[in-house]
This record gives C-alpha cells, sequence and structure tokens, in this order.
C-alpha cells in the first residue's frame, strides 16, 4: 500500500472515529452526523457539553486536546482537525 493511501485511510479511520465519539457525548445516532455538520444544528450544544466532548476526545485519542481550538470550531471538520493535529503534536514528541 501506498504512503499516501495509508495517510487518507487514516484520516477516514480518524473521521469516523471522531464522529463515533461526538455521536456518543451528544447522544446522536452517528448517521445524523457528517463532517460539514454545524454545531448550530444540533440542538444539545453548549459550553458543558463542549466541555465534556473534550474530556472524551482526550480519553479516547490518549492526546491532549487544546480546549480553545475546541471552543472555536463551528462544525465537526474542525474538531477532526483538532484531533489530528493532537495527534501530530503527540507523536511528534
Amino acid at each position: 500500500m501506498k504512503i499516501f493511501e495509508t495517510c487518507c485511510i487514516q484520516d477516514f479511520d480518524l473521521e469516523k472515529q471522531v464522529i463515533r465519539t461526538v455521536g456518543e457525548c451528544l447522544k446522536i445516532p452517528t448517521a445524523e452526523l457528517k463532517r460539514d455538520t454545524t454545531f448550530r444544528e444540533l440542538c444539545r450544544w453548549d459550553s458543558l457539553t463542549a466541555l465534556s466532548l473534550l474530556v472524551k476526545l482526550e480519553e479516547d485519542f490518549q492526546a491532549e486536546i487544546n480546549s480553545t481550538d475546541l471552543f472555536e470550531s463551528q462544525k465537526i471538520a474542525d474538531i477532526i482537525q483538532v484531533v489530528s493535529q493532537s495527534m501530530d503534536k503527540k507523536a511528534i514528541e
């Protein structure tokens, strides 16, 4: 398997895992969540939910998530990016 293909597969797996974590935290079926789902669309999104998601993401991905980046996220794709950057940072350290 080529490096590019491996990277794309890993990105897709990360996307699925983040969507699953968001769904679990918000108690929303993952089928209703997509990369471009915005938090304004989700009736259960507030600061307490964001904090709960932060803790859950850190547990699930064994990475330190920047809370400012998470709270500034507008959609699920932004959270995927935040998690990816946190995991990359952890891998470098």
